[in-house]
């Protein structure tokens, strides 16, 4: 009796995430998107970007170089399945796939050396991988979730996976870690430690999640209410 009670609220939520809101060409999956490019990490870091832009025009940091950091929400290791939409329309239930959490936009200003550490602590997704060992090797951590794997769109980076991971699952530093960024260029040249960067991201991130040690003391610059998804959708 209850689902006869709320049925017309229930039809009324379905048609609500059934809006459209565009169309692609391509599927927009998260099913790689820890090893491989993935095309809906690049479509929230594109959005995120545009929100950033607009943020900060006619202010100091207007000049500064705008980078956008996004994580696979559903990557599909570990529980759950992955983020998986077919090419064509697009609707509300699509951003919510995408983007599940209730998050806030935010930017912060962080220097290169915070940049490289922000990233040694994405790179604890993988496993240290042994270059002369035969057979297979495992690459990913099970223990490390894909939420808190950032993918920096804005610069080109490498990771050296020979190397143990700088940082602990739980961010502390690891005493027997290495450094795993072995490469990180902004336009062809090499990130140098005092330059500064605007990075999009999250409230979540922001405000300590994942226990990013990079972003202890990164200063927020955009301290917006809109939520994350909400600039996708738009």
């Amino acid at each position: 009796w209850v689902s006869h009670l709320i049925d017309s609220e229930h039809q009324a939520t379905r048609a609500w995430m059934q809006q459209p809101l565009a169309h692609s060409a391509q599927p927009l999956h998260c099913h790689f998107a820890q090893v491989e490019d993935a095309a809906a990490l690049q479509l929230l870091n594109v959005a995120q970007l545009d929100y950033l832009a607009e943020q900060v025009r006619g202010t100091p940091w207007a000049n500064l170089p705008r980078l956008s950091a996004a994580a696979p929400f559903k990557a599909g290791f570990g529980p759950g399945p992955a983020a998986d939409i077919p090419a064509g329309p697009l609707t509300l239930k699509d951003a919510v796939e995408i983007y599940p959490y209730q998050n806030q936009f935010k930017a912060v200003r962080v220097n290169g050396a915070q940049l490289r550490e922000w990233l040694e602590m994405s790179a604890g997704q993988f496993q240290t991988l042994d270059p002369v060992a035969g057979g297979t090797q495992p690459l990913l951590n099970p223990d490390f979730p894909s939420y808190n794997f950032d993918v920096i769109d804005g610069v080109r980076y490498a990771f050296d996976l020979t190397q143990a991971p700088r940082y602990t699952v739980q961010g502390q530093l690891n005493p027997q870690g290495g450094r795993r960024v072995a490469l990180l260029e902004y336009q062809g040249q090499p990130v140098r430690n005092e330059q500064d960067f605007l990075v999009a991201t999250h409230s979540y991130r922001a405000e300590g999640g994942g226990r990013f040690a990079a972003l202890e003391k990164a200063e927020v610059v955009v301290d917006s209410r809109t939520d994350s998804r909400q600039v996708l959708v738009d």
